[in-house]
């Protein structure tokens, strides 16, 4: 994950408004966390033995993926356009 955000934050550059900025620094930052949560759990052998962390997790990277997509959608009408195919 945290190697497409350069992707994202280049994207945000032609946005006219700081409110899309800070709305689309929001959901990068929860990223970076679930990232951050995904690598504490899966290196701690301890973590593992439930599967409900894991499961969390990826209903919550579910969930901000989907939340990112929209508001991409919603800023940039071109959005589809902009993102080459093998970056998605």
């Amino acid at each position: 994950m945290v190697e497409k955000i350069p992707l994202f934050t280049q994207l945000m550059v032609p946005s006219a408004t700081e409110e899309c900025t800070f709305r689309l620094s929001l959901i990068l930052a929860r990223i970076l966390w679930l990232d951050s949560e995904r690598r504490r759990i899966t290196q701690h052998p301890e973590n593992q033995r439930w599967q409900w962390p894991l499961y969390q997790l990826a209903s919550f990277f579910s969930m901000t993926a989907g939340d990112l997509e929209e508001r991409l959608e919603l800023e940039y009408k071109d959005f589809h356009r902009r993102v080459p195919r093998e970056n998605v």
